[in-house]
């Protein structure tokens, strides 16, 4: 395992100075290797490349290429997922609005009802009709937020079905 090591780190070196000698010592009892003799016992190493044949080359490139579609599809298959989830959250979001906007738009007609004729009564109606007006463009808003989203979200969808 150890020879392995460092004939990996030989051959990384080697690869990345091509023309340079290299020399193997025993200093100390250790081996150690340079680029220049380091010890009277200095032994230059031969270093042998490996140079894999062209079918080898041809299907480790096609393993990778493989992989690399795979994991493409993985990408694309979870952004589907996570468009989908949102899509359902907004979707509920606007739901929920619309519901919550009514139920105060109920409550402020059923307190419309109560305004007796007269001029106090005429005040409580214009106050509760401001009121439902500003109720509406509060939910609107966030209504008008949530489909804005949800219709980039189905060009993405549709985009992608594609």
């Amino acid at each position: 395992m150890k020879a392995l090591i460092i004939t990996t780190i030989i051959s990384g070196f080697f690869t990345v100075t091509a023309h340079a000698a290299i020399y193997k010592c025993v200093i100390d009892g250790e081996t150690v290797f340079s680029e220049r003799p380091c010890a009277s016992n200095a032994k230059e190493v031969q270093i042998r490349v490996h140079r894999p044949d062209q079918s080898v080359l041809q299907e480790s490139t096609e393993r990778a290429n493989s992989i690399a579609e795979h994991e493409r599809v993985l990408r694309e298959d979870r952004r589907r997922r996570e468009v989908q989830r949102e899509i359902d959250e907004l979707e509920s979001r606007i739901r929920i609005a619309q519901r919550n906007m009514d139920a105060e738009h109920a409550a402020l007609r059923a307190r419309k009802s109560k305004a007796a004729n007269n001029l106090a009564g005429a005040t409580l109606e214009h106050g509760i009709a401001e009121e439902m007006q500003a109720v509406t463009a509060k939910y609107q808003a966030r209504i008008d937020a949530a489909q804005a989203r949800l219709k980039q979200l189905y060009a993405e969808q549709s985009k992608a079905g594609q």
